[in-house]
């Protein structure tokens, strides 16, 4: 049971990293258009440039 809780668990925290990444990114293209604030950085992670 824990083991089942814990990979329902672990997959929410992934889709809800990955809605905020999402929202964050729209939030900023809105106030910057021209500029792409949030770039993915190969086996590193996510570098933000303001």
């Amino acid at each position: 049971m824990k083991k089942l809780r814990k990979k329902l668990h672990k997959k929410l925290r992934k889709k809800l990293r990955k809605k905020l990444r999402k929202k964050l990114r729209k939030k900023l293209n809105d106030a910057k258009p021209d500029v792409e604030s949030v770039q993915s950085v190969y086996s590193v992670g996510y570098k933000l440039e303001i």
